[in-house]
């Protein structure tokens, strides 16, 4: 990600504000900006585009920080009562903050992966409430702006089978089938626009391994402000810290991650590193409960000796 691709994205932006089709203009600045327009995924959905457009760049940064509100504040009722000091449940907020910092610089609420990801950490924190629809319609919102999310529905839609919650089922299939609509005509209109001789991607499949992964968490988040060593210290402490949350939502967050992980490793070029802001937000949150991993760990390597 360069200043370059958020200026593409705005400047996209721009030309719908003024009545212009997405795709027209999505062409005419990838072209511009000598960027690949094949295979049709090289064009975002259009769906940002459109919120930007017709919000405007402040209202769209009020938006994102109201998504980013919301998730905390689901995340502050998800964590009642998971610890015995309430220091930690502050401290939990605070590194969802860290795993969102540049939320507070307006020009990357152009950014796809940014307002997936806060939207992923919302539907995560709402899980299991009462208000079930609410996590439908917050990880449809994820899935329509950024295509990557597509893995998390899926892992959604696996919970909702394994516990048997057949109505959550029917809703995540739906969104599935709906997804698979969009993207039809997605890539149909794509195609109405590129031309033969437009530049193709390169692709996406490297095995970049887990040093791959552990760049992308690193990048995009607050852990990038420390030596590479240190910060990839960090990344993998969360996941232990998450591994060892005893809860459905501590499941839901270590598969979360783990999904995310093996794409990482497989998918993407170095400078996708962004793609991390689809999981960055909640990966810090595993960080609060490294007490009990050492404890559990502990436990595994000096078990106790029975009476």
């Amino acid at each position: 990600m360069t200043d370059e691709d958020l200026v593409l994205y705005g400047s996209i932006a721009a030309r719908v504000a003024t009545g212009e089709s997405y795709y027209d203009a999505a062409a005419k600045e990838l072209r511009a900006g000598v960027y690949p327009l094949k295979p049709f995924v090289t064009f975002r959905l259009p769906t940002l585009a459109y919120v930007n457009a017709y919000l405007g760049k402040t209202a769209s940064f009020g938006l994102l920080s109201l998504i980013l509100s919301a998730a905390l504040w689901a995340f502050w009722k998800r964590l009642d009562g998971a610890f015995l000091n309430p220091h930690r449940r502050v401290s939990a907020i605070l590194l969802i903050i860290s795993g969102a910092l540049i939320v507070f610089e307006p020009k990357y609420a152009a950014l796809h992966e940014l307002w997936a990801g806060l939207l992923i950490a919302l539907a995560v924190a709402l899980r299991g409430s009462s208000r079930w629809y609410l996590t439908i319609i917050t990880s449809c919102a994820a899935l329509m702006i950024r295509e990557l999310a597509l893995p998390f529905i899926m892992l959604m839609a696996a919970f909702s089978l394994f516990e048997r919650q057949w109505r959550d089922l029917t809703a995540w299939v739906i969104v599935l089938i709906l997804f698979a609509i969009v993207m039809l005509a997605h890539a149909h209109n794509v195609a109405v626009v590129v031309k033969p001789d437009d530049l193709s991607s390169p692709g996406w499949v490297e095995v970049g391994g887990w040093h791959r992964f552990l760049a992308a968490m690193r990048l995009t988040s607050a852990l990038r402000v420390f030596p590479e060593w240190l910060g990839n210290a960090g990344v993998i402490l969360a996941f232990f810290g998450w591994m060892s949350w005893r809860s459905v939502t501590g499941l839901l967050g270590t598969l979360l991650l783990i999904g995310y992980a093996i794409i990482f490793m497989i998918l993407g070029r170095p400078e996708n590193f962004y793609w991390g802001l689809l999981v960055a937000p909640v990966l810090l949150v595993g960080w609060v409960f490294l007490p009990q991993a050492m404890r559990d760990l502990g436990e595994i390597l000096l078990p106790r000796k029975a009476n």
